[in-house]
């Protein structure tokens, strides 16, 4: 099968051409993932949220001075009202920082039913670009439990709100379906990101998006770079599910010929639009891998995200013969940060190896100490009209 060449490509090919132009300064953002706290709280981490790991990668995006930083879904473990403000609350340090906050729902988050409405009320910038403006109840005295209060309080609010990101759109489907896929602009760099949970979050609404995510692809206005975000990958190591849905028995998540035809309009759509990188959590641990559609026609890289929870997976088969991996690295927390310089984006994986306090189910009871112990572990990143590149 060919695919015309999309007119964003061809102005992308002509761009790269030029060596005349002018670039802004670098800049980056950061990318966290899974931020779910599973069990007991040991004291730091109420109402399901992670919030003392939260805490300390937060200090560390701040340190590195990011722009903005997105969480690619599972901000709580159990979804409801309270959880979701406590996550909320939680991203204070980033706001009095000037730093933005984009997430997105995970399949934990959309388990309730109302989470779609909360997430929207909870974090009204994914609509206005308009940051630091959590509802005042989320301030309520009683939300997090005085032994949470005493041993990590979240940071009180400072300064007014403030606005990041021009060009917000959302895809119809978005009312359709109770989802919350949006998309903005910062700098020279679009962000698409990726809500598949219909009300019942079991079923993937991304073939009813498709039109959204290519236009938002293919528009001959947008910016140099482009980046697609999901909770769920496109093929998982771990989970077999996906963001195109669930998949059982043998199927690594692209045998059922009933979602191929989604998955190939998909990767074509990133693959000929010049975006280099999709990017997602779920499988709580680090995966950089090359996924190619099932008709072979196309392939795009894939970074899942470590883990920034208690809880820790490991790959397990079947796996599928369109997945190549790039990178593996298990049983740590991370963070990312990517830069964005002109025409080249450099993606660093910064953890630290929490193995040794794993018991037999992978999983903390403790919050570790991260601070200090953070250790860049690979490398991946392009330069426009180049391949990409990975390194350790």
């Amino acid at each position: 099968m060919n695919f015309p060449l999309p007119k964003i490509a061809i102005a992308l090919a002509l761009w790269c051409a030029s060596l005349t132009v002018s670039f802004a300064a670098s800049w980056s953002f950061g990318i966290i993932a899974d931020t779910q706290w599973s069990g007991p709280d040991d004291g730091k981490n109420p109402n399901s949220v992670a919030a003392d790991i939260l805490r300390q990668i937060d200090q560390e995006l701040i340190a590195k001075g990011v722009r903005l930083v997105l969480a690619v879904g599972d901000t709580v473990d159990k979804s409801n009202k309270t959880s979701l403000a406590t996550r909320a609350r939680y991203a204070q340090d980033l706001y009095n920082a000037g730093i933005a906050f984009y997430p997105l729902r995970g399949n934990h988050d959309a388990a309730w039913p109302e989470s779609g409405r909360e997430f929207a009320r909870l974090y009204p910038q994914i609509g206005t670009g308009i940051n630091n403006n959590t509802p005042p109840d989320c301030f309520a005295a009683d939300l997090i439990p005085a032994p949470d209060l005493a041993a990590n309080p979240p940071a009180a609010k400072k300064g007014a709100a403030f606005p990041l990101g021009d060009n917000f759109s959302a895809p119809e489907t978005n009312a359709t379906f109770q989802s919350l896929s949006y998309s903005f602009d910062h700098e020279n760099v679009r962000f698409v990101l990726l809500d598949p949970f219909d009300a019942t979050a079991r079923n993937s609404t991304i073939a009813a998006q498709q039109d959204w995510i290519s236009g938002r692809l293919c528009d001959p206005k947008r910016p140099l770079h482009a980046f697609v975000f999901g909770h769920k990958g496109l093929l998982n190591g771990s989970h077999k599910d996906n963001l195109f849905g669930n998949h059982t028995g043998n199927d690594p998540g692209d045998a059922d010929p009933a979602q191929q035809p989604e998955q190939n309009a998909f990767i074509a759509s990133l693959a000929q639009n010049g975006v280099h990188y999709y990017i997602s959590g779920h499988d709580h641990h680090h995966s950089e891998s090359i996924v190619t559609s099932p008709d072979g026609c196309n392939s795009v890289r894939q970074i899942i995200c470590a883990s920034d929870s208690n809880k820790f997976y490991v790959p397990r088969p079947p796996f599928s013969d369109h997945q190549k991996s790039v990178s593996l690295d298990c049983k740590k927390i991370g963070f990312y940060i990517c830069t964005v310089d002109g025409p080249s984006v450099t993606i660093d994986y910064w953890g630290v190896d929490v193995s040794a306090q794993l018991d037999n189910s992978r999983t903390l009871t403790t919050t570790p100490q991260l601070t200090g112990h953070w250790k860049k572990l690979f490398t991946s990143g392009y330069r426009l009209g180049e391949a990409n590149k990975a390194m350790p």
